[in-house]
């Protein structure tokens, strides 16, 4: 969403929407490292070694799964857009709950977190959605922002 942000394309209720996005995928990351390398967790043991058609472990650390913090949050966020301002369209809002629930779970069944790290992952997830709406950057704002890229960096 960073990349979109500094575009000519789009109306500024979407600039808006990308640069709450953008703020909230940041702020997201800082979350989960920030409790990954305070709690330490270690992933499930049966998650050792090679798994057949599996990515490497980049983090060996568990607790809270950061694929269920970004996709809750993507939920929440999908969720409070379409209730402030309508940018997204309801049907997508249920796909993306939808999502989140299923890839929740999925990190359960394959073996990568325990019960616990992806309910935490849900709540930290809703906590950062909180986090961003009580510092929402207006569509002024985001409009400001852009005048000021777009000045010092004309295309």
């Amino acid at each position: 969403s960073g990349f979109f942000l500094f575009t000519n394309k789009f109306a500024p209720s979407v600039y808006e929407t990308l640069a709450n996005l953008f703020l909230g995928l940041l702020t997201d990351l800082a979350w989960v490292v920030i409790f990954k390398s305070g709690i330490r967790r270690s992933r499930p043991v049966y998650n050792k070694g090679k798994q057949l058609g599996s990515v490497h472990v980049v983090d060996q650390f568990s607790f809270p799964s950061g694929h269920t913090t970004r996709s809750v949050f993507i939920a929440a966020f999908a969720y409070h857009c379409h209730a402030s301002n309508g940018v997204i369209p309801s049907n997508i809002v249920l796909g993306f709950t939808i999502w989140a629930i299923l890839l929740g779970l999925s990190r359960i069944v394959l073996g990568r977190h325990f019960v616990g790290d992806v309910v935490a992952g849900w709540m930290v997830g809703l906590l950062n959605m909180y986090c961003v709406a009580c510092v929402w950057i207006s569509k002024d704002m985001a409009m400001e922002a852009k005048a000021f890229w777009d000045l010092h960096n004309p295309s």
